[in-house]
């Protein structure tokens, strides 16, 4: 009898896991090895497999997603048939039985798919039986190529695969992590797979409130489409000219996903557009409405008046649905939000709570790549970042307006004005009758910037005084926003802390000596935060100990990490001053904190600027390093020494001499076990209240609140 290898990849299933793994007790007279492949879980998974299902071929792996993880299962695997499974995913009772006497009915069978019921989730997170999904490849396209382009799917337990057509096949993407099920299927239609239908039940599909991968973020699943098709029109490219069917087949899938990006990105339409007219010059949408208007001023513009008239008639004639909708939350700021860790981990809290978060920004210098973390209730609009000049001015009074448009079409319970810059349109919208919070993270700079931003940010003194509630990092920002504003209204003071779950994630086993001792800076690339006497005081410590710099420059100093660089090798230390970039992912920046040792946080002192003077609390970094297990070399100043240095989590020196930044780099480096110490200290303090969670609840409770009594 044929071995089944069952392959279910898990990361942080423990709720659904123990299900799925008991609808495989009943799938016939079937020799069957289950391989779990744990991705990284925190949440207990790998032990509870162990204590509860020893038969279990149980694989743990670092966190690399769900393809790696089917990947290095079916690597494990000895089965002749494979039988893939999401840990959240039921078998249907006799499903693999059933499929496999199939096979041996139909020995030229490659791989067999079922159908599959879907289980939908209420708000209270129980799951009820909803569709069934019965439909074969032929339905929608004779090709299964081109079927599985446009639109058939199932559930990976859906199939059950030959061995052979696997190895034809692999690896799953793993640049693909939304659509990797989809474009697998393709990759066996593309293979030559010989296809039956099972019209029988196979899977129970549940399809969660927070969604699949591919609904926690809309623009990372246009993206991976993208990707999908860019690649698809190359493979089938490389193969001479394309057939008329393949060649309408690719057109329409880039004008649907042209349509698509237009609501999420502009720069995603018209990247998408060229790519449409690079195959059909003669390019026109495929909706008749849109044919003349399109001609005569473009497919955009035509698709912008579509936009802003329903809109308008959402305005002027409000579903009846909105009575039972979600809170909604839209965030407006004049820079991007994916760089302002607290907008993230504070939309993230309202999202989890039950709101549908927007946010919407404008890239800056070194921030283009930042995007926020995925989630299915929250929407990211990110406009291109533009030089300094008259462009960059009239993008912003554009960005204004569009801002007040997507407020009166999205009719938002709360407005977040989360910078000086966007004041304006949050006071025009408070004054409309809206509810805004002003959540200020940096004051602007009196007398700074050009005369055009001092214009719009004297707005923020009057945004102030008639917002609902105004939040600031720290009470010295707080003093400073009610002396300039003379505001009456509530003012919050919420930290710039990790949100608690990223202090949970344990650091790396500790290498042998000698391992290089590792300093770690993240954050904008500036004098006043990386200075020249950093580089000096490293040339006085051993070979073993590096700088390692994640970060990006900022307009007012293009060049400082190139002059740093170059400082580095001058005094000869150049290999070991590394800089890595900024990274886009902050799951991914808190991966380089943990492989580090101490955390950089200097600010200078005797500072004019009034947010370096108050950056004990609104300074993320430090709280991140801490939140990774490191301790800080913090500035000497009043303000840091008690919060850090006096608790035991930090090192104080002067920023300005070299010999002070030097002296206490080199007892770091002396004293590992205190180090490791220090650090986990800190970390704990993250896990009991320096966590966003425990800061941010009071301005959750007040938002949730003033809309259920609404």
């Amino acid at each position: 009898m044929e071995l089944v290898s069952v392959i279910i990849p898990a990361f942080n299933s423990l709720r659904w896991l123990p299900e799925t793994l008991d609808s495989l007790r009943d799938q016939g007279k079937v020799r069957m090895e289950v391989i779990v492949v744990d991705d990284g879980s925190t949440d207990g998974t790998p032990d509870w497999v162990r204590a509860h299902h020893p038969e279990v071929k149980l694989i743990v792996t670092e966190n690399r997603g769900v393809s790696h993880a089917r990947n290095t299962g079916t690597a494990h695997a000895n089965g002749g048939f494979i039988q893939y499974l999401d840990a959240d995913d039921l078998l249907a009772a006799g499903k693999i039985g059933r499929q496999l006497t199939m096979f041996r009915d139909h020995p030229e069978t490659d791989i067999i798919y079922g159908d599959w019921h879907r289980l939908e989730c209420d708000a209270r997170g129980n799951f009820a039986p909803g569709e069934v999904i019965s439909r074969e490849i032929a339905d929608v396209d004779p090709d299964p190529q081109l079927a599985f382009m446009n639109g058939m799917w199932c559930p990976t337990g859906a199939y059950l695969f030959r061995r052979s057509i696997v190895e034809r096949i692999l690896p799953w993407k793993e640049w693909l992590p939304v659509i990797q099920d989809a474009r697998f299927a393709w990759d066996a239609a593309e293979a030559g797979a010989v296809w039956r239908h099972d019209p029988q039940i196979a899977v129970f599909y549940r399809q969660h409130r927070e969604g699949s991968i591919s609904t926690r973020s809309r623009r990372a699943f246009l993206e991976d489409r993208e990707r999908n098709l860019d690649d698809i029109a190359g493979r089938w490219s490389g193969r001479g000219p394309l057939p008329p069917g393949r060649m309408r087949a690719l057109v329409s899938a880039y004008e649907q996903l042209a349509v698509e990006w237009f609501d999420v990105d502009r720069a995603g339409f018209r990247r998408v557009h060229g790519k449409l007219l690079s195959l059909d010059t003669g390019f026109r949408p495929s909706a008749l409405r849109q044919r003349v208007p399109a001609v005569i001023i473009g497919w955009e513009a035509t698709l912008a008046l579509g936009s802003w008239k329903r809109g308008l008639v959402s305005w002027l004639r409000p579903s009846s649905r909105d009575a039972c909708r979600l809170t909604r939350v839209l965030y407006l700021q004049y820079s991007n939000p994916a760089a302002y860790p607290p907008v993230e981990h504070g939309s993230r809290m309202l999202a989890d709570a039950g709101c549908e978060v927007t946010l919407f920004g404008v890239a800056s210098r070194g921030t283009d790549s930042l995007q926020p973390a995925a989630h299915s209730r929250i929407r990211f609009h990110l406009w291109p970042s533009r030089r300094p000049g008259l462009v960059q001015k009239l993008q912003y009074l554009v960005f204004l307006a569009a801002c007040a448009g997507h407020a009166l079409r999205l009719r938002p319970d709360w407005i977040v004005v989360s910078d000086a810059m966007a004041s304006p349109v949050g006071w025009l919208l408070r004054r409309a009758g809206m509810r805004v919070v002003y959540h200020e993270h940096d004051e602007p700079e009196g007398g700074s910037g050009s005369f055009f931003q001092q214009r719009m940010t004297r707005v923020r003194p009057a945004l102030a005084r008639i917002a609902d509630f105004c939040i600031v990092p720290n009470e010295g920002r707080a003093d400073r926003l009610k002396s300039a504003s003379g505001t009456q209204r509530p003012v919050l003071t919420v930290m710039n802390c990790p949100r608690r779950e990223e202090a949970l994630m344990d650091r790396p086993s500790p290498v042998r000596e000698p391992a290089p001792f590792v300093f770690f800076y993240h954050g904008t690339i500036v004098p006043a935060r990386l200075p020249f006497t950093l580089m000096r005081a490293l040339a006085h410590l051993p070979q073993s100990c590096v700088l390692r710099i994640a970060g990006y420059e900022t307009i007012g100093h293009p060049g400082h990490l190139k002059a740093l660089l170059d400082e580095a090798a001058r005094l000869g230390i150049g290999p070991r001053v590394e800089s890595i970039g900024a990274v886009p992912a902050r799951a991914d920046l808190l991966a380089e904190c943990r492989r580090a040792h101490v955390g950089i946080s200097l600010m200078p002192i005797g500072s004019a600027d009034p947010n370096e003077r108050t950056m004990a609390g609104a300074s993320n970094k430090a709280f991140d390093y801490l939140a990774c297990g490191l301790p800080l070399l913090v500035s000497d100043l009043a303000d840091w020494n008690a919060m850090f240095v006096g608790a035991g989590y930090a090192r104080a020196c002067n920023p300005c001499d070299e010999e002070s930044i030097a002296r206490e780099l080199m007892w770091f480096a002396g004293h590992r076990a205190e180090v490791a110490a220090m650090g986990q200290l800190g970390r704990r303090r993250v896990l009991d209240d320096w966590n966003y969670q425990h800061q941010f609840k009071p301005v959750a409770d007040r938002m949730l609140a003033d809309v259920a009594i609404r």
